[in-house]
Protein backbone atom coordinates (compact mmCIF):
# COMPACT_ATOMS: atom_id res chain seq x y z
CA UNK A 1 0.00 0.00 0.00
CA UNK A 2 1.24 3.49 -0.89
CA UNK A 3 2.07 5.64 2.10
CA UNK A 4 2.10 9.35 1.08
CA UNK A 5 3.88 10.33 4.30
CA UNK A 6 6.48 7.68 5.06
CA UNK A 7 8.34 7.88 8.33
CA UNK A 8 12.11 8.18 8.18
CA UNK A 9 12.32 4.45 8.97
CA UNK A 10 10.30 3.60 5.84
CA UNK A 11 12.29 5.86 3.52
CA UNK A 12 14.89 4.20 1.33
CA UNK A 13 18.41 5.53 1.63
CA UNK A 14 19.62 4.31 -1.76
CA UNK A 15 17.97 4.17 -5.15
CA UNK A 16 18.87 2.33 -8.32
CA UNK A 17 19.02 4.25 -11.59
CA UNK A 18 15.43 3.65 -12.84
CA UNK A 19 13.81 4.85 -9.60
CA UNK A 20 16.20 7.78 -9.21
CA UNK A 21 15.50 8.91 -12.77
CA UNK A 22 11.77 8.64 -12.20
CA UNK A 23 11.92 10.70 -9.01
CA UNK A 24 14.11 13.31 -10.70
CA UNK A 25 11.75 13.47 -13.72
CA UNK A 26 14.49 12.71 -16.22
CA UNK A 27 15.27 9.86 -18.54
CA UNK A 28 17.41 6.97 -17.37
CA UNK A 29 19.85 7.73 -20.20
CA UNK A 30 20.26 11.36 -19.10
CA UNK A 31 20.77 10.41 -15.45
CA UNK A 32 23.27 7.71 -16.43
CA UNK A 33 25.22 10.25 -18.48
CA UNK A 34 25.26 12.75 -15.61
CA UNK A 35 26.28 10.06 -13.12
CA UNK A 36 29.20 8.60 -15.09
CA UNK A 37 30.49 12.11 -15.85
CA UNK A 38 30.45 12.88 -12.11
CA UNK A 39 27.83 15.62 -12.35
CA UNK A 40 25.31 13.72 -10.20
CA UNK A 41 26.48 11.93 -7.04
CA UNK A 42 26.39 8.14 -7.34
CA UNK A 43 28.53 5.13 -6.61
CA UNK A 44 28.96 1.57 -7.80
CA UNK A 45 28.77 -1.67 -5.89
CA UNK A 46 29.79 -4.45 -8.22
CA UNK A 47 27.95 -3.81 -11.49
CA UNK A 48 25.15 -1.78 -9.89
CA UNK A 49 25.03 2.00 -9.62
CA UNK A 50 23.31 3.55 -6.61
CA UNK A 51 22.10 7.04 -5.80
CA UNK A 52 21.90 8.28 -2.23
CA UNK A 53 18.59 10.01 -1.51
CA UNK A 54 20.37 12.45 0.80
CA UNK A 55 23.06 13.24 -1.79
CA UNK A 56 20.42 13.78 -4.47
CA UNK A 57 18.49 16.16 -2.20
CA UNK A 58 21.70 18.12 -1.58
CA UNK A 59 22.50 18.13 -5.31
CA UNK A 60 19.03 19.49 -6.12
CA UNK A 61 19.30 22.15 -3.43
CA UNK A 62 22.70 23.29 -4.73
CA UNK A 63 21.33 23.52 -8.28
CA UNK A 64 18.32 25.56 -7.19
CA UNK A 65 20.63 28.20 -5.68
CA UNK A 66 22.46 28.80 -8.98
Amino acid sequence: MFNPNPSRDDEKLLLRLPKAAQLLSMSKRKLWSLAISGNVPSFKVGNSRFFSVEALRKWIQERSLE
